[in-house]
């Protein structure tokens, strides 16, 4: 999903350091950052940067229990929707 909506010429990484093409979280807190700039936007960002930390956090959690993976599965499910949201994908034809 990254891949698909992070565009290097308009997504510039906070750190600077352009993403490679497996770097998922450097991806989405560009696009996020970009995509939902603003101060109407704040929520909207926090929310969805939130829920990049939390699913990558737990994903990388080595002592990660049931419940931490269930997390992790609606993290990863606010951020997908979140940015088809923002992206577009989910507006009516």
């Amino acid at each position: 999903m990254a891949q698909e909506v992070y565009c290097y010429e308009r997504h510039k990484s906070l750190d600077g350091i352009p993403p490679s093409a497996n770097d998922v979280k450097r991806m989405l807190e560009a696009y996020i950052t970009v995509e939902l700039q603003g101060g109407p936007q704040d929520e909207s960002r926090k929310h969805a940067r939130a829920a990049l930390d939390l699913a990558n956090a737990l994903q990388h959690r080595r002592t990660a229990s049931f419940r931490d993976a269930a997390l992790c599965a609606e993290s990863t499910a606010a951020v997908v929707n979140t940015i088809a949201i923002v992206s577009g994908r989910r507006d009516p034809k």
